[in-house]
């Protein structure tokens, strides 16, 4: 179940850059399966102690779902901005 589909390139693994790639290869086999919980840590969602006792597996994955969207709206504003700043240049 997905709440949020990105429009970009599916997150199959021969897509995922090179870098990324290698760097997720050092990364502890159990990190990646915690990763939906640490993520929300890490970005101050909440503590690991509320997420542990209050949240359900529903909660991580939409509060997940909308990191991942935000991220995506983030991404698309900058490449906005590029656009936009390229295009004047060209006048």
């Amino acid at each position: 179940m997905g709440y949020w589909k990105s429009d970009r390139q599916s997150s199959r693994t021969d897509e995922i850059p090179g870098w990324q790639r290698r760097l997720n290869n050092k990364l502890d086999p159990d990190l990646h399966r915690e990763w939906l919980i640490w993520r929300l840590v890490i970005e101050k969602v909440a503590t690991l102690r509320e997420i542990c006792e209050s949240w359900s597996f529903l909660d991580v994955a939409k509060a997940n779902a909308l990191l991942d969207w935000r991220d995506e709206c983030e991404k698309q504003a900058v490449e906005n901005a590029k656009i936009n700043s390229e295009g004047k240049r060209g006048r």
